[in-house]
């Protein structure tokens, strides 16, 4: 048995490397994937919270253009989170506009992340990032394409092949019912759920109101299902149940159930 001659070893070298570059040049198309799909998702929470914003100040809706208008203070979707895509570090800009022809009080969003960056993957129908694609040239200007885009921007916008583009559109008529809003607007201030705090305080009530629930001249029951504190005067038309009850004024009630009840001052109906 023979052993290896050069030109056997010369081809197993040849071999090794074609292997290796293919596995580098795989791992890079992976790890561009990845990065691509965290882009996409960091713009596409940006395109919600801009969403909310102008829902937050209707009076931008109402006197959109058809040219586009630049969108700044919008609060952050993750606390600290800066307006720039993670790892390449592309610069998030948003704007909204009014296409010819849009249903009234009716507007686009439009978040772009820019930057010097060469050709990258464009997110996938397979990624699970809706309403996020790339600008790509055309013959008739520039689109954004992506898992369910096709859309021409306008021409105001000045992006680049390559950019991404998370796009929203955004509708007074109804976009708000999804939202929670802090100042009186029509009804948009009632809820139509229940309203979870997640462990947090409600604070600054100057009056809690309940309506009467059981019939024509009752009134509505109290009942709190954990540690309840009021640091100035209570007053229950109807009943009071609670676990514990911490009343740093006067507590006055028809009936009121506690199995720890602390009273600073006058207590009627305990």
């Amino acid at each position: 048995m023979r052993g290896l001659g050069l030109l056997d070893i010369m081809m197993a070298v040849a071999l090794l490397v074609v292997l290796g570059t293919s596995a580098g040049t795989l791992a890079t198309a992976l790890i561009d994937r990845q990065v691509s799909q965290a882009e996409a998702r960091a713009l596409s929470a940006w395109a919600d919270a801009g969403a909310a914003k102008l829902l937050e100040e209707p009076g931008r809706i109402e006197r959109a253009r058809a040219s586009l208008q630049g969108l700044s203070g919008v609060q952050p979707p993750v606390i600290g989170a800066k307006l720039q895509t993670p790892y390449r570090g592309r610069t998030i800009t948003m704007g909204y506009y009014r296409p010819p022809g849009s249903p009234d009080k009716t507007v686009v969003l439009i978040a772009r992340a820019a930057g010097p960056v060469g050709p990258v993957p464009a997110p996938g129908a397979g990624d699970a990032i809706a309403g996020v694609g790339i600008v790509r040239a055309t013959g008739t200007g520039r689109k954004v394409t992506g898992p369910g885009l096709d859309y021409t921007l306008p021409p105001g916008l000045s992006a680049r092949p390559g950019d991404f583009v998370a796009l929203r559109q955004v509708s007074l008529a109804t976009g708000r019912d999804l939202y929670l809003h802090r100042r009186p607007a029509g009804e948009l201030n009632r809820m139509e759920t229940d309203l979870h705090m997640g462990g947090h305080d409600i604070t600054g009530v100057a009056r809690l109101r309940a309506p009467d629930t059981t019939g024509a001249g009752a009134r509505a029951v109290l009942n709190v299902e954990g540690p309840f504190v009021v640091e100035g005067n209570l007053k229950v038309d109807g009943a009071l149940r609670a676990g514990s009850a911490k009343i740093g004024g006067d507590l006055v009630s028809k009936r009121a159930t506690v199995q720890t009840l602390i009273v600073t001052k006058g207590c009627s109906g305990c």
